[in-house]
């Protein structure tokens, strides 16, 4: 096993910056389509969907 090199903060922030970003994003996509889904009418697939936009 190779011995890790810590970092400093400003070397790292943007990094973690655009991951949360990125998490973030997925979740509101996530949330979106589970709204959509709610709002739709398919018969023969089970869908996760949400009836209201306070999804968690």
């Amino acid at each position: 096993m190779r011995a890790g090199e810590q970092k400093t903060f400003a070397d790292v922030h943007t990094r973690i910056a655009m991951q949360l970003t990125m998490q973030s994003r997925a979740r509101a996509w996530h949330q979106y389509m589970q709204l959509l889904a709610g709002q739709t009418l398919i018969e023969g697939i089970d869908l996760d969907t949400a009836d209201t936009p306070l999804v968690q």
